[in-house]
């Protein structure tokens, strides 16, 4: 991440690195309670909970000039905003709930790592930012960090499995 804030003179960190690390953390807590939670309560129960304190913790935070283009909206974008609540909040994170148990929160966290670099494509894609050669050679040590990561804890399983 440092390099992906070199400005060519000086790093800079900002509002958007705070947020990005801040996202990691959380994340990172969310994915040991998902574990944790999958021992007592199953995936549709741990995807409905964690959705409603999602809700809860971020209604506060919506500005008032939002209230009222949600009140204007209408019935086809609240149709898209149901179809897609129901399918990424819903479908995806009840997948991502019941299969984090078997893969782990160690083995989930290596792939947090990869946020900065997805953040920077989307960055480029979407809203047509530049990348600079810092932010490639951070992409690319980032991506090779998790790869390595990967292919260490695979290879240290197959020797712990060949060992038995």
């Amino acid at each position: 991440m440092l390099l992906s804030t070199f400005d060519g003179s000086a790093i800079v960190f900002g509002t958007g690195e705070s947020v990005i690390i801040l996202t990691m953390l959380t994340f990172a807590i969310f994915m040991v309670l998902i574990q944790w939670m999958s021992k007592y309560i199953n995936a549709i129960q741990i995807t409905l909970l964690s959705n409603t304190f999602g809700l809860i913790v971020l209604v506060p935070f919506l500005p008032a000039a939002d209230y009222v283009r949600v009140a204007e909206a209408g019935l086809l974008m609240w149709l898209l905003l149901i179809i897609s609540g129901i399918i990424v909040h819903g479908l995806s994170n009840m997948i991502w709930n019941r299969e984090m148990p078997k893969v782990g929160a160690a083995n989930a966290s290596l792939l947090m790592n990869m946020e900065p670099f997805v953040a920077m494509v989307g960055a480029a894609m979407v809203l047509g930012s530049t990348v600079r050669v810092t932010e490639i050679i951070g992409a690319v040590l980032i991506i090779a960090g998790v790869t390595l990561s990967l292919y260490r804890k695979r290879q240290k399983q197959s020797k712990e499995i060949y060992e038995k």
